[in-house]
């Protein structure tokens, strides 16, 4: 059922990885189970502490693929542990989201893409218990140093995901309509990975002092926004603490001559969901720029809490998972709260080049209309 892989390549590595992570940080390698799946030859690694320098056992060249499950984490460990980059990844979760992204399940839900669920949905029931993976992922995630039993543990983890993903790829890799599409979406897994693993300079002073004040700059903003145009969108109370009123807010809204049709209500007021906001606020631009404005308040609240949770690793870069190929139209979906490029555009000021640097924020603007246009070649 992989024969059309092995006639392209020498080798064809299914492999899986368990890693310590860390915040605003690369990942600590633990440990990697490989399968080569035509002569069912298998890799076992184990790092005994961190920084360990372990030789690549699998051949990362033109001639071999690798099959993998959501990239990033292994593209991160290769390169946490030395190793480079493999030139051909296929991965199964990007494959997965191509084929399910936007569609629904009958009862309305969006279907889930884990690799358990995905096993289950392709008809492969020999499955690590979720409560085993998590209970096996709060470990690994504490760290260093495990005991002789719990390695023996943490590595026949990693085997069975191995041996799920192996039976999964044999389902899967058939329905895959463009085997060469699927190896470049793996080339774009590769460049996001090389971005993870670099990150974006900060500005950890400003960052630092923005934490100190967090409170007073929270109400401050709200404050500007609701002198320059007038509104009481959100109240103070006795510890003035601000609180956003879905009555004044709906009476806003109205009071602009937007009806029912035009901006719905909901059971507690008027319908403020972000992508919804983005649009009003795009449409409405000259007539009424505070609804742009409201957009990238809401977002720079959700994100100054009781400070920014930004994560700065000790080199002052950001770092953060990107969600590549996660919202519904297969764009990246980086956490705002933990990704300052994706943070409102008051904050992306946060973003500091290094003495000798030159760092670009740019943003294709209706990049979909162009890459229909494009495709379709008219």
């Amino acid at each position: 059922m992989l024969d059309s892989l092995y006639s392209r390549y020498r080798e064809v590595w299914v492999w899986d990885s368990e890693f310590i992570p860390v915040p605003g940080w690369r990942v600590t390698p633990v440990c990697m189970v490989a399968t080569e799946a035509r002569s069912g030859i298998s890799k076992e690694l184990w790092f005994d502490h961190p920084g360990q320098h372990v030789a690549n056992p699998l051949s990362f060249g033109p001639d071999a693929l690798h099959i993998v499950y959501s990239a990033g984490a292994e593209l991160s460990f290769a390169l946490a542990a030395g190793w480079g980059l493999p030139r051909n990844v296929l991965d199964l979760w990007v494959e997965r989201r191509n084929f399910t992204n936007n569609k629904v399940t009958e009862h309305g839900e969006y279907i889930r893409t884990g690799l358990i669920d995905t096993c289950h949905d392709y008809g492969v029931y020999d499955t690590t218990a979720a409560e085993i993976k998590d209970s096996m992922h709060e470990r690994i995630s504490a760290g260093y140093p495990y005991t002789l039993e719990e390695s023996q543990k943490i590595m026949a983890y990693c085997r069975d995901d191995v041996k799920m993903l192996l039976a999964l790829a044999h389902k899967m890799v058939p329905q895959i309509e463009d085997i060469d599409q699927a190896l470049h979406r793996g080339r774009c897994m590769r460049g996001q990975a090389l971005v993870e693993w670099n990150g974006v300079p900060a500005d950890v002073d400003t960052l630092a002092r923005l934490n100190r004040s967090t409170m007073a700059v929270r109400r401050s903003v709200i404050r500007a926004f609701q002198n320059e145009h007038s509104v009481g969108i959100y109240t103070f109370d006795k510890k003035d603490e601000p609180h956003f009123s879905n009555k004044s807010c709906t009476a806003w809204v109205r009071g602009m001559g937007f009806g029912e049709k035009e901006w719905p209500s909901t059971t507690v007021g008027v319908y403020m969901d972000d992508e919804f906001l983005e649009a009003q606020g795009r449409q409405y631009a000259d007539k009424f720029p505070a609804i742009a404005q409201l957009r990238q308040l809401r977002k720079f609240l959700t994100i100054a809490k009781t400070e920014f949770k930004f994560a700065v690793g000790p080199d002052g870069r950001n770092r953060t998972w990107l969600k590549p190929f996660t919202a519904r139209s297969s764009r990246s979906q980086p956490e705002t709260s933990a990704n300052i490029p994706n943070a409102t555009k008051a904050l992306r000021s946060l973003l500091k080049p290094r003495e000798g640097e030159v760092l670009l924020h740019r943003d294709w603007s209706n990049a979909e209309y162009g890459i229909a246009t494009a495709g379709s070649d008219d």
